[in-house]
């Protein structure tokens, strides 16, 4: 049988079948003709000359009302945005803490530092931490030691204490051996730990170490211990980054100095303040025998049940509810409309064990069990109460009313109440205290 010769015509037919297609290209990939011939694209040309660490997982570009084109790149070991030439690392701070004296051991010959925290520094293995404030080691220079470094191993050197201690590489040898050296104000900056590039199983026989966990049940894996994997989208001119099984983070787009965020990094959304206002006057209303307060913003304040804000500014008692009740952090309660919110300013108010030694460096300890109504008088100067419901177990409560507010704060056993009442010299508070059974109490007022 002679050979047929088979010239395509140029181009890609794929409006019908490939049966149909005789004769023609039906699909190709990275594929041009020239002069009727195909031939593979000659390549490619690099977006950026310069690189990020880690596999990318997820990019996301957008171009603000201003006009800047930024890429979001979340990676398995750190968050950049990328503007023209460059990656701009934005990865967030987990958490900054002060590491005491002479935190950092040196060993003479090697580069290997151990560095010791206070308490548990939650770190992983390749996880990257910024010391600061430390001085010139043996041979290892001030900036060779304040600078970002990746956690190469966890513990000391014979891999004792792996939750206080971890190990770093700096970048010259020490020329003596220090097991405690660095100075006082040592800092570590901790990024939120990285993750893995490759997909680790959850859960099954083989999951986990030796003897982890009851027989037959699941070993979940940790943000720490699986595949990165981020989710990104742009808010407005910002940006939204979570990561699985971690935090939502928040990156703003306007906030440095250079008018762009590129040099500040992202932090956690609950962390974001959304916005500050000055209210309108008088915005604060009380409602009698309650402890819920309700706060108006004329503008709109676009919160939801469940978000926190704080007040400043106030003055004055409003409603029997002393100045320094409202001048604090709070969580909203309801949204009536999109101007009012309310809040409760007993919440977080009760307390258990935690004011004692305050209220007892400045007033007498009173005691007694309860067999009828209490009136404590609070006098100008002494503006600080502590009630504490002593009975260890058992249904008997005690109720306070401050200032004829009503019967609004409710003590269970071993539960406390702490507040500061009265906002200047003239004031005088009573405090009634009411209870159901015979519970035992204790009272105290200070300044």
């Amino acid at each position: 049988m002679p050979l047929a010769k088979i010239k395509p015509q140029p181009g890609l037919y794929t409006d019908g079948t490939r049966y149909s297609a005789e004769g023609t290209w039906y699909d190709a990939d990275k594929v041009r003709f020239r002069k009727g011939f195909a031939e593979k694209i000659g390549g490619w040309t690099k977006y950026v000359l310069s690189t990020f660490m880690g596999t990318a997982r997820r990019l996301h570009d957008w171009v603000t009302n201003s006009g800047n084109a930024y890429i979001g790149v979340g990676t398995s070991l750190k968050l950049y945005v990328n503007r023209g030439d460059a990656y701009y690392d934005i990865t967030p701070i987990r958490k900054t803490v002060s590491l005491g004296t002479d935190p950092i051991a040196e060993v003479s010959g090697t580069a290997v530092l151990t560095v010791t925290c206070a308490s548990a520094h939650d770190a992983v293995i390749g996880d990257y931490v910024t010391l600061a404030g430390s001085d010139a080691l043996d041979g290892i220079t001030a900036p060779q030691v304040n600078t970002e470094h990746r956690i190469f191993a966890l513990g000391a050197p014979d891999n004792s204490n792996p939750d206080t201690k971890f190990r770093i590489l700096a970048a010259a040898k020490a020329t003596a051996t220090d097991p405690a050296i660095g100075g006082s104000s040592v800092t570590a900056e901790f990024q939120i730990n990285c993750g893995l590039d490759t997909y680790v199983s959850g859960s099954g026989w083989g999951a986990g170490t030796w003897g982890i966990g009851g027989f037959g049940s699941l070993t979940g894996v940790g943000q720490s211990g699986q595949l990165r994997v981020w989710s990104i989208v742009n808010f407005g001119d910002d940006m939204l980054a979570n990561v699985r099984q971690g935090d939502v983070y928040y990156w703003d787009e306007t906030i440095s100095t250079d008018g762009d965020g590129v040099s500040t990094r992202a932090k956690k959304l609950s962390e974001v303040t959304r916005r500050t206002i000055t209210l309108a006057a008088n915005p604060i209303t009380t409602a009698n025998g309650t402890t819920s307060v309700t706060v108006t913003d004329n503008f709109g304040h676009g919160a939801g049940v469940g978000d926190t804000f704080t007040i400043s500014g106030a003055s004055g008692a409003i409603g029997g509810i002393a100045e320094s009740r409202f001048n604090s952090e709070f969580t909203v309660a309801t949204v009536p409309t999109k101007t009012t919110l309310t809040f409760d300013s007993d919440v977080g108010r009760k307390l258990t064990g935690t004011c004692e030694s305050k209220a007892t460096t400045t007033g007498s300890l009173v005691t007694g069990t309860y067999s009828g109504s209490i009136d404590v008088t609070q006098s100008a100067e002494a503006k600080f109460i502590y009630v504490k419901n002593t009975d260890t177990s058992g249904s008997d409560y005690l109720l306070l009313n401050i200032g004829g507010m009503g019967a609004v704060i409710k003590l269970m056993p071993e539960e406390s109440f702490a507040s500061d009442i009265g906002d200047d010299s003239s004031d005088t508070t009573t405090v009634v205290i009411t209870g159901s059974g015979t519970p035992t109490y204790e009272y105290i007022k200070g300044t």
